[in-house]
C-alpha cells in the first residue's frame, strides 16, 4: 500500500520545461499582458486596470478555493468590461468573416460595395481601433500564468476588432504596404506567444491579412514578399511550458469547492485519490507527451512531414496498477496536439503561397516541386495548392490553398 502512495520526484525533464514559464507575482502592478487581458474594458476604463484586476483576484481566488468557480467574474469586472462592438458593427463583421469563410478568400466586389457600411463602422467603433494599435505597440513580453479557470483574455473581441482594424486599412491611403506591415509585426509576435489559444489567434490574424494582402494585390500586381517563419516562430516549446505549468495547478488534490456531496468527495480525497494519484508521476508522463510535440515544431520541414503522422499516444497493451488515476487521465486527456502543429505548418504553406503569387516572375508546378525542403505543390483551374504533410484527412487538416 505504501508503495502505491509513493510519488517519485519532478524529472529534470518536467523541472526544465516548468522553469521557461513564471509563476503568480503578487506584487506586479504593470505588464503588458494586463492590457489585452483587459482588452474588453469600457471606453472610459483603463484596459491595463481591469487587466491587472482580473490577474490579482483569479489568482486569489485559486488560492482560496483551489479554483475560480469555473471563471465567473466579479460584480466589480462586470461594472468595468464592456460588450464590445456596437450591434450594427458586429452585423457587418460577421457578413465580413462569412464570405472570407465560405470562399476562403476576400471578395474586392463586396467590400467596394459595402464601403459607406465600413466607413460607418469605423466611425462608430474607432475607439476600439485605436485601442488595438495601442496593444500592438506594447512592449511585447511573454504572457502571464493564470490559474485553470481565470478569466481569460476575451479573445472574440480581440479577432473581431482584427477584422475592423483590416477594414479600416483598406480605406487608407496605402492599404498593401499597411497590410504589410501588420503581418511582419504579427508574425514577429509569434515567437514570443507562450499561449496556447493566443498562439492559435495570431495564426488565424496572419491567415486572414496574407489571404486580404494577395486579393487586393491581384489587381494591382505589386511586387511583394513575406519573410517566412523560422524554426524559432514555429517552435511550441514556450506554449507547452505554459501547458504543463497549468497542468500542475490542475489536480485532483485541488478540487475542494462545496457541494450536495461534499462530504464524499472528501472522503474520496482522503482515502482513495493517493492511492491512485500522483501528482509528480502524471506530470512527468505528460511533459515525456509534450516533449515529442516540442521535437516536432522545432524540426525542419523534411523532417516533419516525415514523421508528424507517427505521433500518436502510446497506449499500454497491460494494466498499470500504480499511478492508475493518472495513466487514465494521460490515456483520455492527454496531449493531441497534431491540429495545433498541423495549422502552425499551413501558416508556412499560406506565406510560401502568398511569395509565389505575388512574386511577378513566372513559374510551373514542376520547378516549384523541386524544392529541397519537400513541399508538395499542385494546381487546381483556379488555385495554387500545397499539400498537407499530415496524411488523415480531418476537418482542421485541409491543404492549403490560394486563387490564382
Amino acid at each position: 500500500m505504501l508503495w502505491l502512495r509513493h510519488d517519485a520526484p519532478l524529472s529534470q525533464e518536467t523541472q526544465q520545461l516548468l522553469s521557461l514559464q513564471e509563476g503568480y507575482k503578487p506584487e506586479l502592478k504593470t505588464h503588458p499582458y494586463f492590457f489585452m487581458l483587459g482588452f474588453d474594458a469600457k471606453q472610459n476604463v483603463d484596459p491595463m486596470v481591469l487587466g491587472r484586476l482580473r490577474y490579482h483576484q483569479d489568482w486569489a481566488n485559486y488560492f482560496q478555493h483551489k479554483q475560480n468557480l469555473s471563471g465567473q467574474p466579479s460584480a466589480l469586472e462586470l461594472k468595468l468590461t464592456s460588450s464590445g462592438t456596437s450591434a450594427e458593427t458586429k452585423q457587418l463583421l460577421s457578413d465580413f468573416k462569412r464570405q472570407y469563410q465560405t470562399e476562403q478568400s476576400f471578395d474586392m466586389q463586396w467590400i467596394a460595395q459595402h464601403k459607406i457600411q465600413i466607413q460607418q463602422a469605423i466611425q462608430r467603433d474607432y475607439g476600439w481601433i485605436e485601442r488595438y494599435q495601442t496593444l500592438l505597440q506594447q512592449s511585447p513580453q511573454l504572457e502571464l500564468l493564470q490559474p485553470p479557470d481565470a478569466v481569460w483574455a476575451n479573445y472574440g473581441l480581440l479577432m473581431n476588432v482584427h477584422y475592423l482594424y483590416l477594414m479600416n486599412v483598406l480605406t487608407s491611403n496605402q492599404p498593401a504596404e499597411q497590410l504589410q506591415q501588420y503581418i511582419e509585426h504579427l508574425t514577429q509576435s509569434m515567437s514570443r506567444s507562450n499561449h496556447l489559444v493566443d498562439q492559435m489567434v495570431l495564426v488565424e490574424k496572419i491567415n486572414t491579412s496574407t489571404q486580404l494582402l494577395h486579393d487586393l494585390n491581384r489587381k494591382e500586381h505589386h511586387h511583394l514578399s513575406l519573410d517566412g517563419l523560422s524554426l524559432q516562430q514555429l517552435s511550441m516549446r514556450k506554449t507547452l511550458a505554459m501547458e504543463a505549468n497549468i497542468m500542475v495547478l490542475v489536480n485532483p488534490f485541488n478540487v475542494t469547492h462545496s457541494s450536495e456531496s461534499g462530504d464524499g468527495v472528501t472522503f474520496w480525497q482522503r482515502l482513495a485519490l493517493p492511492f491512485v494519484y500522483l501528482p509528480h508521476m502524471t506530470t512527468n508522463q505528460y511533459v515525456r507527451d509534450l516533449q515529442q510535440v516540442i521535437v516536432l515544431s522545432e524540426m525542419n520541414y523534411a523532417d516533419f512531414k516525415k514523421d508528424i503522422s507517427h505521433l500518436a499516444e502510446i497506449k499500454p497493451d497491460h494494466i498499470v496498477v500504480k499511478n492508475f488515476v493518472g495513466n487514465i487521465l494521460m490515456q483520455i486527456g492527454g496531449p493531441s496536439m497534431q491540429k495545433y502543429l498541423i495549422k502552425m505548418r499551413q501558416l508556412d504553406h499560406t506565406i510560401l503561397l502568398f511569395n509565389v503569387l505575388n512574386s511577378q516572375q513566372t513559374w510551373n508546378v514542376q520547378s516549384l516541386n523541386q524544392n529541397k525542403e519537400g513541399y508538395e505543390f499542385y494546381q487546381t483551374d483556379t488555385r495554387l495548392c500545397i499539400k498537407s504533410p499530415y496524411l488523415e484527412k480531418t476537418v482542421w487538416n485541409e491543404d492549403r490553398c490560394m486563387s490564382l
